[in-house]
């Protein structure tokens, strides 16, 4: 995907994340089972969804990327101050509605926070938030990936 995208920022990356995302998915999986992260299943089963199920190696690699985000969030960090990985990785959760980084008390007591810090990454990538938002909430509505 990555070297699809134009030299110059996109104005729409909708194009580049959602019409890309199915091309994506296995070459992450593999990539991410090259390095030992994950365990992929043995052997192909009939059932559709025991061939998403992985193994994840170290559950602690997880949490402590979770809690790096927490902070950056719970902390009320200066966003100026933040890396810019460690600020993708509080925001997007969030843009995606995931709930496994932040308690919705969380979310309504850092509120101010998070905006600061949607606004920072907003400023870096226009537009990509949004796009990956919609993505991942379009492909969930009807059941999400399009792995094998």
């Amino acid at each position: 995907m990555w070297r699809d995208v134009p030299t110059e920022k996109p104005k729409y990356w909708i194009q580049f994340v959602h019409n890309k995302a199915h091309t994506a998915e296995e070459p992450v999986r593999d990539q991410l089972a090259t390095a030992g992260v994950i365990t992929l299943p043995g052997e192909r089963s009939l059932s559709p969804l025991a061939s998403h199920q992985v193994t994840l190696n170290d559950p602690q690699q997880v949490l402590a990327l979770q809690q790096t985000a927490r902070n950056t969030v719970v902390a009320g960090l200066d966003p100026a101050a933040v890396p810019a990985d460690e600020r993708a990785m509080a925001v997007l959760p969030v843009a995606c509605e995931m709930t496994s980084v932040f308690t919705r008390k969380e979310l309504r007591e850092h509120k101010h926070t998070r905006k600061a810090l949607a606004e920072r990454f907003d400023a870096l990538v226009p537009g990509l938030r949004k796009a990956l938002r919609d993505s991942f909430l379009s492909s969930r509505a009807v059941g999400g990936g399009w792995g094998r």
